[in-house]
């Protein structure tokens, strides 16, 4: 077990690193004290997901429902810590930011899952294997996903947009980690888990870029307007609005 617990740690340090490396970017980081707050918090809290895995086993649920409910039930985890972040400071967070703020949180969900399926009493294979495989394969599934239920929250908790953002961003972080579930049940799975992987990091850029791009056509409207604004006389303010 010490041995296994020292695999642990050691495999946590680059994630670790990661979230170093978040916290130092302005443009990716809200500020270092939060994101290392979402972090810690979300790893001390992950305990409650894992808790309710255990209630789905113990009820021994059929499959594929088992597999279903346990990855929606780590995916609502996951939004309900980014409701309490991306809720407070609404005012303060970018698109990008609000991603990154997703990927921190799974990342801290990561670690602590990691540390309980490496250190367990009943691994059946090497430690430092288990550690390696979490490392590339869980770790970036879980970070994806939170990242897709981040963006789509945002447009609801700092855009003010419709509430089904939450249910596409939960729903699509669902299917992204049930089908990666999927492959990791069955033997010789990794293909499947390495395409759950893909087709999530495919998923997260093109809905990232979609969102951008509104905003940037959204900011070109505003300040455009305001710099029409400047230019016209306050004294006659409909010119502002007459045709060429």
């Amino acid at each position: 077990m010490e041995n296994q617990s020292f695999i642990a740690i050691l495999y946590a340090l680059p994630l670790l690193g990661i979230v170093g490396y978040i916290s130092s970017r302005n443009d990716l980081s809200i500020s270092p004290a939060i994101t290392w707050c979402m972090f810690t918090i979300t790893y001390f809290l992950s305990n409650m997901a894992g808790v309710v895995n255990g209630v789905i086993d113990a009820y021994e649920t059929p499959e594929p429902f088992n597999t279903i409910f346990a990855a929606f039930n780590e995916e609502v985890f996951k939004f309900v810590m980014l409701f309490i972040f991306l809720k407070y400071f609404k005012d303060r967070v970018t698109l990008k930011q609000a991603l990154f703020l997703g990927g921190t949180c799974c990342l801290a969900f990561a670690v602590s899952e990691n540390w309980y399926y490496i250190t367990r009493e009943d691994l059946q294979v090497l430690p430092g294997f288990q550690a390696l495989v979490r490392v590339v394969m869980p770790t970036p599934m879980h970070f994806i996903t939170g990242s897709i239920i981040a963006i789509y929250s945002y447009q609801v908790f700092n855009l003010d947009r419709d509430v089904s953002n939450i249910f596409i961003g939960v729903g699509i972080g669902t299917a992204i980690h049930t089908i990666y579930n999927f492959g990791a049940g069955i033997v010789d799975g990794y293909f499947i888990m390495a395409m759950a992987v893909a087709i999530g990091t495919i998923i997260t850029v093109m809905t990232y870029k979609k969102f951008n791009a509104e905003f940037e056509v959204r900011d070109e409207y505003i300040y455009g307007a305001k710099r029409v604004r400047a230019k016209t006389s306050f004294k006659d303010p409909e010119k502002l609005f007459s045709p060429k």
